[in-house]
């Protein structure tokens, strides 16, 4: 084996040894400091032979005086030994180890935190607001380990760590123009056009998402209720000057599909989590942001935007009912007895995000779409979104409303279908590590 791939291993097989001795636990994180083609003499408590790199570093765990090992193949008899030795050295140089060709001498944390090292080496540190000095192996330097919300070399700079985007109240079928309600808040001074809401991220590290879709339009007359947004939660790696742009589901108006709540990477538009919005209500409530990327009830997929289909009787238009928009494209209306037709009275299908997301509308119609892709008297707006199904014998064209799709970048995330409380929809970021 190469000694970068015993290196490989011992910190992909040692990080998480732990063994149980004289009623004390010890532990291996993993090495502080790996010299290849080195060993320290002369310090050895016992030397095994025929070891294996991982029971190397379990007997240094079992042997209350082993700080560091000699691990690597014995010349004279050509075979893996491994010693355990009693004295550590200096992180900062190698003067105390001496050349010998296919060892790898390895330092261990436990090590390093009982020994003089740390003193040493943290004496020009001073770290600040509850910061401690520590040893970055990455790096290999003493540096200042910050606790939230203090960053910097010494923890002396506070930053935010709660950023709440909001519908800053704007209601119907079209989205904010202004910032002006972020004023003395951390989002004070973002751009925020045609509903559009542009973020650079303020620093590098990992950050807890959570979005909620808007919720469909309540059809007052028949007691009916619009679908709940859906709700989407994760975790996600972001390099500080990301710049993520935010559509936040407004909720539908009279009966109108919700709008479907969007963030994206501003670079190229790839979704980063979308979280759809629920359906308009009608005859029967409308169905709720769904947990999958595809709508629900004669959905749009892949992006695309819901259907409107018939069934039963001999229509051949309908006017006044859309689909939700998703992604990519808009939703559709029923035209010519088809299904999946370009809307061409009045906008009726919710406008897709990447043509702006307003909220499908008529003018003959009682109900808007929310902004996010909300249908007219329709579907919800979402990665894909929401179709319609018409009750073409009915006196009154009663129908159903899907919900719109969600999207999450990987299976580590949630999402609940209907998971998210009545109203308009957000989306919240906080900072849990920074690196």
């Amino acid at each position: 084996m190469s000694v970068s791939g015993l290196v490989l291993l011992l910190f992909t097989t040692v990080r998480f040894v732990q063994i149980v001795c004289n009623l004390e636990q010890r532990y291996i994180l993993g090495a502080l400091k790996t010299v290849p083609n080195h060993k320290l003499n002369g310090h050895q408590i016992k030397t095994l032979k025929g070891s294996t790199l991982l029971s190397c570093a379990q007997l240094c765990l079992a042997e209350p005086r082993c700080v560091s090992t000699n691990f690597g193949v014995s010349p004279a008899e050509n075979k893996l030994v491994c010693e355990l030795n009693y004295r550590s050295v200096s992180l900062l140089s190698n003067d105390e180890l001496g050349y010998a060709e296919g060892f790898i001498f390895y330092l261990y944390s436990e090590a390093f935190q009982t020994s003089s090292d740390i003193k040493e080496g943290c004496k020009q540190i001073t770290c600040y607001n509850g910061g401690y000095c520590y040893f970055n192996q990455g790096k290999q330097q003493f540096q200042c380990k910050c606790i939230l919300p203090w960053k910097g070399d010494s923890c002396e700079t506070k930053i935010d760590v709660y950023y709440n985007f909001t519908t800053l109240f704007a209601k119907g079928r079209f989205g904010p123009d202004s910032n002006v309600l972020y004023q003395g808040t951390p989002l004070e001074g973002i751009l925020v056009q045609d509903g559009l809401q542009t973020w650079n991220v303020p620093v590098t590290g990992q950050y807890h998402l959570e979005l909620c879709g808007a919720t469909g339009g309540d059809y007052s007359a028949l007691h009916t209720n619009g679908g709940r947004g859906a709700k989407v939660q994760g975790r996600v790696h972001l390099h500080q000057g990301t710049q993520l742009s935010a559509l936040l589901g407004q909720e539908g108006k009279g009966g109108g599909g919700g709008g479907g709540t969007f963030v994206v990477f501003a670079s190229d538009g790839s979704p980063l989590a979308v979280a759809g919005g629920g359906g308009a209500a009608d005859i029967v409530d409308g169905d709720p942001g769904q947990a999958g990327r595809s709508g629900s009830i004669n959905a749009g997929g892949a992006g695309m935007g819901g259907k409107v289909c018939v069934k039963g009787g001999s229509i051949t238009r309908i006017i006044g009912v859309g689909g939700g928009g998703g992604l990519i494209a808009d939703g559709h209306c029923y035209l010519n007895s088809k299904c999946d037709k370009i809307c061409k009275a009045g906008n009726d299908g919710g406008k897709s995000f990447n043509a702006g997301g307003v909220g499908g509308y008529n003018k003959n119609s009682r109900c808007a779409g929310g902004f996010g892709g909300g249908g007219n008297c329709g579907g919800g707006g979402g990665y894909s979104g929401g179709g319609v199904q018409v009750d073409g014998n009915s006196r009154n064209l009663d129908l159903h409303a899907g919900g719109g799709g969600s999207f999450v970048p990987n299976a580590h995330w949630t999402v609940v279908s209907g998971g998210c409380p009545l109203g308009d929809g957000f989306a919240s970021f906080q900072i849990v590590v920074v690196d």
